[in-house]
């Protein structure tokens, strides 16, 4: 009898150590497939915060804050470019250039938080890794984009 209850527990713990992995395994997919949202979206709304610099018409206001980035470039406040960012985005206009972020850190897998950076000489990554956000696998950096000290001339 006593064989019998210990085996029973013995496989009453080994179900619930598979219940937790399977748990742990699904969350930490479901923060990947997220990061990967996150990447995707804000590497779009870089762009758009790039094209806002480029001077079709010396007569037309640079966007100084995101809601206006969205609405002249993007579709409005309602953007599905924003959708991926529960927090928002901070951006802001900075010597001719911009700076965009996300606010706060979120997580990225099951144990680290980091968040999206970029500016519109520096293309998005991650803050604490220095990883590159990429809007699909093998994506490279097109020449002559960021705004370098030679770069193309941006207006202010």
């Amino acid at each position: 009898m006593q064989r019998r209850r210990k085996i029973g527990l013995v496989v009453l713990g080994a179900l619930i150590l598979a219940a937790l992995l399977v748990g742990a395994w699904m969350v930490d997919r479901r923060i990947r497939y997220e990061r990967g949202e996150r990447e995707r979206h804000f590497v779009s709304v870089h762009f758009v915060a790039m094209v806002s610099l480029i001077n079709p018409d010396p007569e037309e206001k640079v966007p100084e804050k995101l809601d206006e980035l969205m609405e002249s470039y993007a579709g409005g406040r309602e953007s599905l470019l924003l959708k991926a960012f529960p927090d928002g985005l901070m951006y802001r206009r900075l010597n001719g250039g911009f700076e965009l972020a996300e606010p706060s850190r979120r997580f990225v897998n099951l144990f680290q938080h980091d968040r999206l950076v970029a500016s519109e000489s520096e293309w998005p990554h991650w803050e604490l890794t220095g990883q590159k956000a990429l809007k699909y696998p093998g994506q490279t950096i097109p020449p002559n984009y960021l705004r370098t000290k030679t770069g193309p001339k941006l207006r202010d």
